[in-house]
């Protein structure tokens, strides 16, 4: 099953902002991803159009990858 999902101007702003926020947070730190601006976009566009898939068929959702303090925490709950 497809599902294409569009993401709006206002939701793109956003991911960008959070992207530069969480590229900025990991900067220094050494990890298991490939740490730069375009992976971190990519994340995060992709925990935007999760949630808005999962709204779309019908589930509350709350959006713990908008909360930067509760990066440990699961993307979506």
């Amino acid at each position: 099953m497809k599902i294409r999902v569009e993401i709006s101007p206002t939701q793109f702003a956003l991911a960008e902002r959070l992207a530069e926020q969480t590229l900025d947070l990991f900067k220094n730190r050494p990890g298991h991803y490939t740490n730069n601006r375009n992976s971190h976009l990519r994340g995060k566009l992709g925990e935007i159009a999760a949630t808005q898939t999962l709204v779309d068929l019908g589930m509350d959702c709350e959006t713990l990858w908008a909360d930067l303090t509760r990066l440990s925490d699961a993307d979506i709950e």
